[in-house]
This record gives C-alpha cells, structure tokens and sequence, in this order.
C-alpha cells in the first residue's frame, strides 16, 4: 500500500482523501470505550469529524461493490466496518480494500508519511514509535537539528584544539 501511494496514480488523490477521512473519524472514535459513550458525547464531536464521517460514507464507500462503511455503533460492538452490494465500476478498488483491511485489524495508524520535510513517503511503521521510512532519513533528521549541531561545533572546537595541541594525530 505505501509503495502504491508513494506512486504516481490517476487515483491517488481520491485515496488520499479517503486516508485522511478515515484518521479523523477513526481517532475521534478512538476516544470513547462504546458505542452508548460514543454517543452520549455527540455534541462534542466536532464538525470535522461529521463531515468526514458523511464524505466518506456517502459519496467515498458507495462507489465499491461491496459498500463498506464506518458506523459507530458497529465500530464498537460488532467488527468496525460493515458491508454491501453496489453496481458501479470503483476507482483504486484494490487500494481502498486495503486500506479498509488496515482498518478492520486497526493497523491504519501504522500507514505513515515520513516526518523528514524533503522526503514525505508513504511507509508501514513496525513500530509506534517511527517517525522515518528509512535510517538515512532519520539521520538526516536528526543531524539537522540546531540541538545537534550545537554539541557537533563544541565537539569539533575541541578537537581542532587537540589537534593543534599535538595530542591528537
């Protein structure tokens, strides 16, 4: 999925947004235990997430032949997506099928951009705590932080004066 999305497709957009949609509702239901706190809280929820939660199961999920959409009550109780049959030729099928598997094993947060301003690929975190598609660009990151290049300065002021010292070769 991350190396189609890091790809150039004539439906990568529509998938995008798709992916988008699903973080906002997904993390605002995240929040609540069930389904009945869900909704008791109704008006706390923020339009954001309403007009999400109908852009995509509206207009985004109806165009697939099995419909699937996010319903709260079923998000908590049953299985997070529930299904149906439609007519219509989708866009990205495979794409969106995925990403909704992603959904049902709650694996969608793991579905990342890499946090490095130059790069922005699309990767699968293995772990909660990875920010970078790779190690080169963890590096980078990091060696662009003011905090490091402070302590690399002292550390290098330091070591010129050793080395013009003679105790250093």
């Amino acid at each position: 999925m991350a190396t189609w999305l890091n790809g150039r497709h004539k439906h990568k957009p529509f998938v995008l947004q798709l992916v988008s949609d699903l973080s906002t509702v997904l993390g605002e239901l995240g929040k609540y235990k069930s389904a009945e706190e869900f909704w008791a809280n109704e008006p706390l929820i923020t339009p954001e997430f309403w007009e999400c939660y109908k852009r995509m199961n509206t207009k985004t999920l109806r165009m697939y032949p099995e419909t699937p959409w996010i319903e709260p009550t079923v998000y908590y109780n049953e299985g997070r997506v529930l299904g149906a049959r439609s007519e219509q030729e989708p866009p990205a099928e495979e794409q969106v099928l995925q990403i909704l598997d992603l959904v049902r094993f709650d694996r969608l947060n793991n579905l990342r951009r890499c946090k490095l301003g130059a790069c922005k690929k699309w990767y699968f975190a293995r772990f909660a705590h990875q920010e970078f598609c790779c190690e080169k660009c963890r590096t980078k990151s990091q060696s662009s932080a003011a905090s490091f290049k402070a302590r690399r300065r002292e550390y290098m002021r330091e070591y010129y004066r050793l080395k013009k010292s003679g105790k250093v070769k």
